[in-house]
């Protein structure tokens, strides 16, 4: 058997076999009252989704913060997004890319996968091929991911080019080990 079936195997595996294995559950001690969800659902998005210290990343564990609440927060994510209707394109579009990485980082490759194909921005090439590039890894297809690569290379900005690098060198690993989340 030949590497590349094997990978495609796995990627298929890890796709649409393996999230359903594992319930969306959160890790012990996530839980949040009615108005502490009022709390975060109430902050501006700059708050919400740009803090290093709050919104989301105070409960899906961003690196120093001793909880891991990953599925909390891409719930918590995808909520603010349906009740924030202000939000412009460009802030949906991160929310629901960063739900789209949470569920990621919690193993829960199917989610992901969903949330981010529903990033895509218009006209925004740069940003889509990124996506891509995340997609692909999820779907350990190495191929893709290093065409992706090659297509973001190019471009001017190479935006998150380091973390598709990142992505190659930990390919076969867990999203959350090649993010550097665990």
């Amino acid at each position: 058997m030949s590497v590349r079936l094997i990978l495609s195997f796995l990627g298929w595996f890890a796709v649409t076999v393996s999230p359903g294995l594992a319930a969306e559950t959160n890790s012990p001690g996530c839980n949040i009252t009615k108005e502490e969800r009022a709390k975060f659902l109430a902050l501006s998005f700059e708050q919400f989704d740009q803090s290093a210290d709050q919104g989301w990343r105070a409960l899906a564990d961003e690196p120093g913060q001793p909880r891991k609440c990953y599925l909390m927060g891409a719930r918590l994510l995808r909520e603010y997004a349906k009740r924030h209707k202000e939000l412009d394109s460009w802030q949906r579009m991160l929310i629901t890319f960063h739900s789209g990485q949470i569920y990621a980082q919690a193993h829960s490759y199917e989610s992901a996968i969903k949330q981010l194909r529903k990033s895509f921005a218009p006209k925004e090439e740069e940003w889509n091929i990124y996506v891509r590039a995340t997609i692909a890894f999820l779907r350990y297809d190495k191929p893709s991911l290093l065409q992706e690569r090659t297509k973001l290379a190019a471009t001017e900005q190479k935006m998150n080019l380091n973390v598709v690098d990142e992505l190659i060198h930990h390919f076969g690993e867990s999203y959350a080990d090649a993010y550097g989340a665990d």
